[in-house]
């Protein structure tokens, strides 16, 4: 049985060979997204239809479930703008990748998967559903009889997707991940934006908690995590090498100095030019929900300070080398390094 390995696309754009290996799959694309927009299309010219719907679901709803008016404009609108667009979008990821795969005959091998293609497909997929639904609200709130622009305009947002699909084309023929590897990255991710999520709710608290926490937990959680592999399993144990000891003085460095970087540079703006730099980061990305626009700048400023760490934690180690390794210093005891093997 062939591999996935066998599905290897030219590296140079050929133009022939894409579409002859995607022909189906951007058939039913193309097909999905068509249906969509026609909904939308035939949707905004009766108007009327929407508004007896909705006043049939407000009634409805409001009658047996005794949902307010604001209550039913969130929820129609999570359900219109988030909750539908991603379901088509799995459904049309799931779906056409199945008939890439089938045409070109790719089988994955046992422990491998293509999770993140699937998940890379279903965001973009999403974002084109979001694009169709923005030109509908946008030509719906400022409505006049153009039919055929409006069909010439859904039909050049779809073919924009041939774009999308050649970065999927790429993924698949880039090979499937190890499982293990695709959970982990996956879980790296999640537990990021779960903290970053912390951190835009208790900035204070969680910088002080983690300055604590982490000169204890850094060398335990990560130096220490030998003790847990399964001995029984395997005959060997895992010991720490000289590699493992600079990658944790890098972790605590670099983690301490995001940590003071977080704390200080907020104030420093904020006594040099009176700027509280969340607030003015809010402003200036102005998204409609205010904890999306709070959490994106909270991001930014978590980024921002973890580069200037690496920038000054790397001019740090320099001098601390540079003061503190010196062999006529004396400072350290120079000796055969006994572990050199082990190291990577």
């Amino acid at each position: 049985m062939n591999s996935i390995y066998s599905f290897q696309p030219n590296r140079r754009f050929n133009l022939k060979e894409f579409l002859s290996k995607s022909k189906l799959s951007l058939a039913f694309i193309y097909t999905f997204d068509g249906i969509y927009c026609g909904i939308l299309i035939y949707f905004l010219y009766n108007k009327n239809l929407i508004e007896s719907i909705l006043i049939n679901l407000y009634e409805y709803f409001s009658k047996n479930y005794s949902i307010h008016e604001n209550q039913f404009g969130y929820w129609l609108s999570a359900i219109v703008t988030l909750v539908i667009p991603f379901i088509l979008s799995v459904i049309k990821s799931v779906i056409s990748i199945i008939i890439f795969k089938k045409m070109n005959k790719i089988y994955i091998p046992k422990g491998k998967t293509l999770w993140n293609v699937y998940a890379t497909m279903t965001f973009t997929s999403f974002l084109c559903f979001f694009i169709y639904l923005y030109y509908f609200f946008s030509r719906f709130l400022d409505f006049y009889n153009d039919l055929f622009l409006d069909v010439i305009i859904f039909l050049f947002l779809i073919t924009l997707f041939l774009f999308y699909w050649w970065q999927i084309y790429n993924l698949i023929g880039y090979g499937a991940k190890d499982i293990k590897e695709v959970i982990a990255s996956w879980l790296t991710v999640t537990m990021s934006i779960l903290l970053l999520t912390v951190f835009n709710q208790v900035e204070n608290e969680l910088i002080n908690a983690l300055s604590w926490f982490l000169p204890i937990l850094i060398p335990n959680l990560i130096g220490e995590i030998n003790s847990q592999f399964d001995t029984n399993k395997y005959k060997k144990k895992p010991k720490r090498t000289d590699k493992m000891d600079r990658h944790l003085y890098r972790i605590q460095i670099y983690s301490f100095l995001t940590l003071l970087m977080l704390s200080i540079i907020p104030k420093l703006v904020e006594i040099i030019w009176g700027l509280k730099i969340k607030v003015e980061l809010t402003k200036i990305i102005n998204l409609s929900a205010d904890w999306t626009s709070e959490f994106l700048a909270s991001t930014i400023i978590v980024f921002l300070c973890f580069i200037l760490s690496l920038i000054i934690g790397r001019g740090m180690i320099w001098l601390l080398k540079y003061f503190y390794l010196d062999p006529s210093k004396r400072y350290y005891k120079f000796e055969k390094n006994k572990r050199r093997k082990n190291n990577v």
